[in-house]
């Protein structure tokens, strides 16, 4: 008879005596340990040749916790026993714990180990840029948790840091000495089995190393800059034009000030067009902790001594930290130049020799209206990655297929959308008062109402049909703060459920896919910014723009593209690279100059709906006529293989480049 679970007085499940022993006699406890200590002696290895020399006494022994995972308890000389991290329940501590935390955008120190389910749930909340400091005295206890838990990837990109000795403080202050790389911990967290008096003194206490440490720091900084400028003076234009015209020998890499999405994939796709150009290129991603200082990045860029740098949506002087005055910038734009934070003029923000690289003409009319010359810009529309993005065959001996995380079978159906739903809410948005609130029902009711004619651009319009409900809106802020949120988010949020829940009212197979958060995670939970949409229980899972979002592209038969702005954007552009056949709503700017009719024949190469009646009916049309479809698509790819590759568009840039920089300005 199989034994059953019951509940304890906690209400919480108790795990019979046999399932418990058949659960730590299965425990990868060893082989965890080995693989752990192996990816913490890549960063330190004398720590892992301490902790592999460390014996557990009888006095520990291993146990099913009341929450039902494996930990381990030490018997006391009264006969007491206590468990690691002092909690019977280490899965519900460790989630309270981080739950408890506000993690920000920097790096944290712990004082203790505690169980490790807490350092992993902390983990797991901060991006792959943080570290995470762990100061522990107890040798034994380190060792009993990395028997526990699996921290090889932390502990290889140095995102979890141990540290072992009596001194805490002290031993994080010259941790950081020792690795200017990393950013200083200024967020110190706190322990529920430590009193408020504890957690207040480890604070304060890390406080005062951070204080000691950073002049240390500047002072490394400033030695850079001043190695920096030695090879600025010796800076020679005519040496970087005769590079441009032999891209073998230029050295080129990309700098970033955030981790969105779309800064990391259009830095990508640019190095990769100017690598098929022979270029050496780097991809400096902020993705390792140990990287991310002022400082580190400083170090990165004077060992590189790139000739030019990519930057996305920033100028140079938007960086956190200084770029060589002897290299050439090279902004590429795809969302725009926000305002800078001190005021500086577009002019004042750029080098030199650094240049602007619009992708639309809307954006270079912005530019020249504020003061940049026009030899200043090159236009530069977006362009395909076809290294990535590109039809998968089946695998043979000649090519095999590239692995990826994605499981094919789980993107298969025949209308796909890749879209992150914005919620409706108006509490989300801090819209408290109630007649603020009727008034933005009434704007979303107007816009579905009028769907097929909503379009960002006229979110001012919609705003005031909706104001007929009553509601005048005095202030020009907070009327601006409406048209900002209908343009951002509200718009697009009625569109995705209106012309999906068409869909599915006409039962067609319907799949949303969100964006991953990092181009390397792919997961089948749904994103929570669906979570309040009509249509949440089609959403599959999350995609990574890469490989994942390739796959996806190949198993799907028509994709949606819903908000479109009239000019090509780099998810239609990826997935007619792949081979993928669309579906895309009609905007008035589709024929005007730099529209997508520039760039594709309409109606031959891609076809456009205007209604959520056009759009059923197409998707039934090319359902049943697979060879129209396919031909179709053939024909988008084949055109954009020809005119609009990253390889074609940095062939152009580096031209372009050659010849504003040999004319005198």
């Amino acid at each position: 008879m199989t034994p059953q679970a019951s509940k304890n007085n906690a209400g919480l499940t108790e795990i019979p005596d046999e399932l418990a022993r058949d659960l730590l006699s299965r425990w990868p406890g060893d082989q965890l340990l080995a693989a752990n200590l192996t990816a913490l002696e890549s960063r330190d290895q004398q720590l892992a040749q301490n902790l592999r020399s460390v014996e557990i006494p009888d006095s520990v022994e291993m146990a099913v916790t009341l929450d039902g995972t494996a930990s381990f308890r030490f018997r006391q000389n009264d006969g007491r026993r206590t468990w690691l991290g002092f909690t019977s329940t280490p899965i519900i501590t460790a989630q309270a714990s981080a739950d408890r935390v506000e993690v920000s955008n920097v790096n944290m120190a712990v004082n203790g180990i505690g169980s490790g389910r807490e350092i992993k749930a902390l983990l797991n909340k901060m991006s792959p840029f943080q570290a995470l400091i762990v100061a522990e005295n107890d040798p034994l206890k380190l060792l009993l948790v990395l028997k526990l838990i699996d921290f090889q990837p932390e502990l290889k990109s140095g995102k979890l840091v141990l540290l072992l000795g009596d001194q805490k403080p002290s031993l994080i202050e010259n941790f950081c000495d020792t690795n200017p790389g990393y950013n200083l911990p200024t967020q110190a967290g706190t322990w529920p089995w430590l009193s408020d008096k504890e957690n207040q003194t480890f604070a304060r206490q890390i406080s005062d190393a951070m204080s000691r440490s950073t002049p240390k720091v500047i002072r490394k900084i400033n030695e850079l800059l001043i190695e920096q400028q030695k090879l600025d003076r010796q800076f020679d234009v005519s040496k970087l034009i005769s590079k441009l015209n032999q891209p073998t020998q230029l050295c080129c890499t990309n700098c970033t000030g955030t981790l969105s999405p779309l800064d990391r994939c259009t830095s990508r796709d640019a190095l990769a067009g100017l690598a098929q150009l022979g270029c050496r290129t780097e991809h400096l991603v902020l993705n390792r902790p140990d990287q991310v200082s002022h400082y580190g990045q400083l170090a990165r860029l004077q060992k590189l001594q790139p000739d030019l740098v990519v930057l996305v949506d920033l100028l140079r002087s938007d960086l956190n930290h200084s770029l060589p005055q002897s290299t050439v910038c090279v902004t590429l734009l795809r969302q725009g130049i926000t305002q800078s934070s001190n005021n500086k003029s577009l002019t004042d923000r750029i080098g030199p020799h650094d240049f602007v690289c619009p992708a639309f003409d809307y954006q270079t009319d912005y530019f020249l209206q504020n003061n940049l010359s026009p030899d200043r810009l090159i236009k530069l529309p977006p362009a395909v990655n076809t290294e990535i993005f590109q039809p998968l065959v089946p695998a043979s001996v000649d090519k095999p297929l590239e692995p990826t995380s994605a499981d094919p079978s789980s993107h298969q159906s025949d209308v796909v959308l890749v879209a992150d739903h914005c919620t409706t809410d108006p509490h989300e948005y801090r819209i408290k008062h109630d007649t603020h609130k009727q008034l933005w029902y009434a704007i979303a009711d107007e816009i579905r109402r009028s769907v097929g004619k909503y379009q960002p651009e006229s979110a001012p319009k919609f705003l005031a049909q909706a104001q007929r409900c009553g509601v005048t809106l005095q202030e020009d802020d907070i009327r601006n703060y409406f048209i900002e949120l209908i343009r951002n988010f509200l718009g697009d949020a009625v569109v995705y459920d209106t012309y999906c829940s068409k869909l599915l009212k006409e039962n067609l197979d319907l799949k949303i896919f969100s964006w991953a958060p990092t181009s390397q995670t792919q997961s089948k939970a749904p994103s929570p910014g669906w979570a309040e949409s009509p249509l949440n229980q089609l959403v599959a899972g999350t995609v990574a723009n890469g490989p994942d979002l390739n796959t996806l592209y190949n198993s799907g038969k028509i994709f949606l593209h819903l908000t479109s702005r009239g000019c090509p954007d780099s998810y239609l552009l990826d997935g007619i690279a792949a081979g993928a056949f669309f579906l895309v709503r009609s905007h008035p700017h589709d024929t005007r100059k730099d529209g997508l009719g520039e760039m594709f024949e309409l109606g031959r190469e891609l076809i456009t709906f205007d209604s959520a009646n056009d759009l059923a009916g197409k998707v039934r049309y090319y359902l049943k006529h697979q060879h129209e479809r396919n031909s179709i698509a053939q024909a988008a790819r084949k055109k954009l293989l020809q005119h609009h590759t990253s390889k074609i568009r940095m062939a152009h840039l580096l031209k372009e480049l050659q010849k504003k920089l040999s004319t005198p300005s």
